[in-house]
């Protein structure tokens, strides 16, 4: 009987095939090596070209590394308890049932195909999107609603805004900026009542006013009509402008209607297009719960973006009015001395402490996990830009980026009520950044020109950065410690029983994270001492006294692994939370 020959691995399938092997992705984390009497050069070649591949696309982190730091797993993450209504601006009827005609030209909505089996349209009123897109809406709106705590938000609503200053323009852009562009700066009396009151009006207006409406697009066509799609007008949340397949939203108004045509009622509006393409690995079967979590929770994070966009429109500060601000198609403002004009990313490095970026840009539209970039704006990220933007100086972008890796855990939380009634009402958004802060990577830019936009440079070194090292370490061991206080001094309070019930999830959570830490450091010390008697059992042994030598210095290094496991099973079984003891599987190769 003929022997069928291997299919593609489960992450082959998921994520595309590896160019030196179509059956596997090259991704899925290595097992750890273990001594053994024979070894295989060829496996071990292998190996090493593997994870040589993996340090390249993974700056300097191996699959089985980013798995000890729970960043990759298949184990089952908790259940989602989020039960919050969506907002009135996210629901169900804000969303396109029919083409938004005759604002653009498009006179079709997308067909849902699974499993080669047509389902109906792209459309929230088609039940099988809107059951997957249901989490993603509340998540949504959670983040939205606690938007008025951010003196970033403060400042787009009320800041003030001024004309760029001539000096920091370059001097071959002078003649392409637009002399309307304003920046917006700190709102020096930041009351989060007033911001409140502001922001919810501006959601009534979106709605009620301007009419913004939800929709779907697909990847390389834009959705307003294929007259556009060479067009770089909108405001996009791109990864790669030479390739709209990295386009997961775009914001828009219907400016062609109202400058170049005259009909009956004809009004402005706003329109947010979701790329579907972010959402369709919802409908997979062979998700794991870490994988699901990770695109409901990016594509949540892809509508405030483009929300902030749709602000942006209509509250362009009091030197102008909104329908001015529209006809006048005035570019993005600046924020204080950003020298990008991007509001939906510097709004997301203002509310986490940077921006977030998928490792790969798979086909199947998912990301494997995401970095958190911790400096905004880089050289790099002007492709983030419409195309038509310039880089300004003084301040110049960065020279370099810090990266860490997201553990899943931070997606586990983002989906739990605990987490947003016990932590980010009482302490703010930025402290899950506890969840992200383990190990890192730096990469260095050179510039090559910079005498205009876009600024050319080359990343040059890719090197590991542990968190002792990097800026944020200082940072988040002092808010640690003040909320380590905070609770101490709560819990000596007479306070009621309900919120002894909500404190119950930031005490967790603060354990939880300090135990993430110490198990990776503690993997890292076995997995140097696996190394080293994987580099011995490779050199040639030429004697009998030679090997005798050797065999005892494995049999030491042995008893260091055997050492180190104990004391990371110590770790995992004493550091436990006693409240939930399901709370923390972190799980090793």
């Amino acid at each position: 009987m003929t022997q069928q020959p291997p299919g593609p691995s489960a992450n082959a399938r998921k994520y595309g095939p590896w160019k030196r092997n179509p059956n596997i992705s090259g991704l899925t984390p290595l097992p750890s090596l273990f001594p053994q009497s024979t070894f295989d050069r060829e496996e071990q070649n292998t190996r090493t070209r593997i994870e040589k591949f993996q340090r390249r696309i993974l700056h300097t982190f191996t699959a089985r590394e980013l798995a000890n730091l729970d960043v990759i797993t298949d184990r089952e993450l908790t259940t989602p308890n989020l039960d919050n209504p969506v907002m009135p601006m996210l629901r169900q009827n804000r969303w396109e049932i029919r083409p938004s005609q005759p604002q653009f030209t498009r006179d079709n909505m997308y067909p849902l195909i699974l499993d080669g089996e047509a389902k109906g349209e792209w459309s929230m009123h088609n039940p099988l999107v809107f059951e997957i897109m249901k989490p993603i809406l509340r998540l949504a709106t959670r983040t939205l609603n606690i938007m008025y705590t951010l003196p970033w938000f403060g400042a787009l609503l009320f800041g003030d805004r001024f004309p760029i200053d001539e000096r920091r323009k370059r001097p071959a852009d002078v003649d392409k900026i637009s002399r309307i562009t304003t920046s917006f700066h700190p709102y020096k009396d930041f009351n989060q009542e007033k911001v409140q009151v502001r922001m919810e009006k501006v959601f009534d207006d979106l709605e009620k006013i301007w009419n913004l409406t939800f929709g779907f697009m697909m990847p390389n066509k834009d959705p307003r009509g294929s007259e556009h799609d060479d067009d770089d007008d909108g405001d996009d949340d791109s990864n790669d402008k030479e390739d709209n397949e990295g386009v997961h939203g775009i914001c828009v108004t219907n400016y062609g209607q109202m400058k170049y045509t005259r009909e009956k009622d004809q009004s402005w509006g706003v329109w947010i297009f979701l790329n579907y393409k972010q959402v369709e690995a919802l409908f997979r079967k062979d998700l794991t719960s870490a994988e699901k979590r990770m695109v409901e929770w990016a594509a949540a994070f892809t509508i405030l973006h483009e929300v902030i966009h749709a602000i942006t429109y209509i509250a362009p500060g009091n030197h102008i009015t909104p329908e001015q601000n529209l006809c006048e198609d005035t570019p993005p403002p600046f924020f204080d001395q950003e020298p990008l004009a991007e509001a939906g990313f510097s709004f997301e490095a203002a509310l986490n402490g940077g921006i977030c970026k998928a490792f790969v840009l798979s086909k199947s539209g998912l990301p494997y996990g995401h970095w958190f970039e911790t400096f905004w704006p880089t050289v790099e990220a002007q492709e983030l830009c419409a195309s038509e933007a310039i880089t300004l100086t003084n301040p110049d972008p960065f020279l370099y980026q810090e990266l860490f890796p997201i553990p899943v855990s931070f997606y586990d939380d983002m989906q739990q009520k605990g987490f947003w009634d016990g932590i980010v009402k009482r302490y703010g958004h930025q402290l899950f950044r506890f969840r992200f802060v383990n190990e890192g990577a730096r990469i260095n830019f050179a510039l090559e020109e910079s005498i205009e936009t876009p600024i050319l440079f080359q990343a040059t070194t890719h090197t590991r950065l542990p968190r002792g090292n990097s800026h944020l370490e200082l940072t988040s061991a002092n808010l640690r410690d003040r909320w380590g206080k905070v609770n101490e001094l709560r819990n000596l309070q007479g306070i009621s029983q309900h919120d002894r019930q909500v404190e119950v999830f930031p005490q967790l959570f603060l354990a939880s994270s300090k135990t993430e830490n110490n198990f990776w450091n503690q993997m890292q010390n076995q997995n140097l001492s696996a190394n080293l008697i994987i580099q011995e059992i490779l050199r040639a042994n030429t004697s009998v006294q030679e090997q005798t030598e050797r065999l005892a210095q494995l049999v030491e290094l042995v008893s260091t692994i055997v050492l180190n496991h104990e004391k990371t099973v110590d770790l995992l079984v004493t550091g436990h939370p006693p409240q939930e003891p399901d709370f923390h599987k972190i799980q090793a190769t």
